[in-house]
């Protein structure tokens, strides 16, 4: 499960808190770091107050995690879009930009909100430096961060 949308669905809430029941979730966010951005990612808060100012929508919209999943998505798409070298009487190429994706580490990482990613040969496409917060839900006033250091991906 990458998106906490469990969290807009009340029934299933009430039922984890009635039944006693914690889903655990490995996500893209942590619903804390809209309120705490100490424990964020270094760009999320920068993330957080764009998307505030020009969405329009508090911080409880970014609780399911797709917003900077499609965010991130976006930057990354950008960023290898600008670095790609386009064959010469040919334009740019797909090929070209997946090229420049492995290009975007190091020097030139992309400031995401889930993290400062990077991306190599043997991350296979996915990047490194994504932090992935584990979530335990058990009801409706009962979401937080597993106890422990948050998981950051690597590039292997």
């Amino acid at each position: 499960m990458t998106g906490l949308s469990i969290l807009e669905d009340e029934e299933a809430l009430e039922k984890l808190k009635q039944g006693k029941i914690t889903l655990v979730y490995a996500s893209a966010t942590d619903p804390d770091w809209s309120k705490n951005p100490d424990g964020a990612p270094e760009y999320f808060p920068a993330f957080l107050s764009a998307y505030t100012r020009f969405i329009g929508r508090g911080s409880d919209a970014l609780n399911d995690g797709y917003a900077i999943m499609h965010h991130d998505a976006m930057a990354t798409a950008v960023s290898a879009v600008r670095f790609a070298e386009p064959v010469e009487g040919e334009g740019l190429r797909p090929m070209d930009v997946y090229d420049a994706l492995l290009l975007l580490h190091t020097a030139h990482p992309v400031p995401g909100a889930s993290g400062t990613l990077s991306f190599t040969q043997e991350g296979n496409g996915n990047p490194a430096g994504k932090f992935v917060p584990v979530i335990e839900v058990r009801g409706p006033d009962d979401v937080r961060a597993a106890k422990g250091d948050t998981f950051v991906t690597t590039a292997e």
